[in-house]
């Protein structure tokens, strides 16, 4: 908030900032994940290295230059009453944390999963031999997805099973989205749910919000002078 603030034109100290958001009662909130069940795993594939843990510096999620070094993961939207699901898909750059692609469908597949990668790429975010981790879900896994990052010269990176924290750039990310998220009862339809997220990454996220990594700055705002050390677990 006071990073915003100040990016606004209002000048405030953080003190005052903080102060004031205790009186009005501003806090900030989180929503719960919830993680899609896999569909469809090939027992077969063979798990992919951690490209982004090393000896020295394990789970960094840091990134110099933009387009090198990619994350991506899905979550899932649930109507418990109506019985209904929506699954959004996402690609991050790990330089400044913006959505670079997104894709929004009725199933966790690897369709979905190549509509964001294309998404990404037709914005410019692959460059030689970029690095795209992720975790085990079975999109990742398919003999599709992984044709698709050798025509691309992509490098699949994944983390170990059931350990969120080696994705942990995505999970958070997935967090303030929900967090963010109105009471999903309040959608009469997935379409309108899908123009609401769909607002919030691009009208918002992406353009807008401050973030912690980029000092203030929203991800597409993101100055080239920043710089950051190795960043291990901070997502």
């Amino acid at each position: 908030m006071h990073a915003w603030l100040r990016r606004e034109g209002i000048m405030v100290s953080y003190e005052k900032c903080h102060k004031l958001m205790q009186e009005l009662e501003i806090r900030a909130v989180r929503g719960t994940r919830h993680r899609p069940k896999a569909q469809g795993i090939n027992n077969e594939a063979v798990a992919m290295p951690n490209l982004l843990w090393e000896a020295d510096h394990p789970r960094d999620f840091s990134s110099a230059i933009p387009g090198t070094r990619l994350v991506g993961d899905c979550t899932e939207f649930v109507w418990h009453r109506r019985g209904k699901h929506l699954y959004l898909h996402v690609v991050m750059d790990l330089y400044h944390r913006g959505v670079m692609g997104w894709a929004l469908s009725d199933k966790p597949d690897a369709i979905s999963a190549l509509a964001a990668m294309e998404m990404a790429r037709n914005q410019g975010a692959f460059r030689t031999n970029v690095i795209f981790h992720s975790d085990h879900g079975s999109q990742y896994m398919s003999n599709r997805f992984r044709d698709y990052c050798q025509l691309q010269g992509i490098r699949q990176s994944m983390g170990a099973k059931r350990v969120c924290y080696d994705n942990a750039v995505a999970e958070s990310f997935f967090a303030t989205l929900k967090g963010d998220l109105p009471d999903i009862k309040t959608f009469a339809t997935k379409q309108d749910l899908a123009v609401w997220v769909v607002t919030w990454i691009e009208g918002w996220y992406n353009s807008r919000r401050p973030h912690s990594w980029n000092r203030g700055y929203p991800p597409f705002s993101r100055p080239p002078t920043i710089e950051h050390p190795i960043c291990r677990t901070t997502p």
